[in-house]
């Protein structure tokens, strides 16, 4: 679920993504092109640069691909080849293990991860697609968290804001309120959720 508010004052639009709501049955249900359906959730991917990157099954994307663990991050979309973007730089897996902090494994690729409000002792308590982190339900992100992405510029009229808890505070909308009307020519911090180690 996607939500947009527009403020009187700044007149930019506040794009919140919130945890637990992009769920999918097939591709075409994950409503960000760079986005391919994987255990029931969005997750992040990036167009195959190739002359013939038309399909119509995930084959066609897999086809002629040598590397074990690129060919199974391989998928069709809309009859476009996607691969999945590994999380940190992170290369291939075979159980949650195998990733940083905050991924997890999905068809053996590190892909980005964000919390639910599920505890947890284990995985086996989460759903499917999803990973026990230190108490607490980890799933698949459709937004790339990445340490090089530290500002929004005001020719992009979007801040986005991951909420870890699916909702954001009131304290933290006047907060944002104030920011958008004081900044309108400046450049505005992006608010990344203090559980998240980059």
């Amino acid at each position: 679920m996607v939500s947009c508010f527009t403020f009187a004052t700044a007149g930019l639009c506040l794009l919140i993504s919130i945890a637990n709501a992009d769920r999918c049955i097939k591709h075409s249900d994950c409503l960000f092109e760079n986005t391919v359906c994987l255990l029931r959730h969005c997750v992040v991917a990036q167009p195959v640069a190739s002359n013939e990157n038309q399909c119509r099954t995930n084959w066609h994307c897999r086809c002629g691909v040598n590397d074990f663990f690129e060919r199974s991050g391989r998928f069709c979309k809309n009859g476009y080849c996607f691969q999945l973007v590994d999380a940190f730089g992170s290369v291939g897996c075979t159980t949650h293990n195998h990733c940083p902090f905050n991924s997890l494994c999905i068809s053996r690729h590190c892909v980005y991860a964000e919390p639910t409000n599920k505890p947890c002792f284990r995985t086996g308590f989460c759903g499917i697609g999803e990973r026990c982190i230190q108490g607490i339900c980890y799933q698949p992100s459709s937004l790339i968290i990445h340490p090089s992405v530290e500002t929004v510029y005001p020719e992009s009229p979007v801040v986005i804001i991951v909420s870890p808890r699916g909702s954001i505070t009131t304290d933290l909308t006047d907060i944002i309120q104030d920011k958008l009307a004081a900044n309108i020519n400046t450049e505005l911090p992006l608010i990344i959720p203090p559980h998240i180690i980059l």
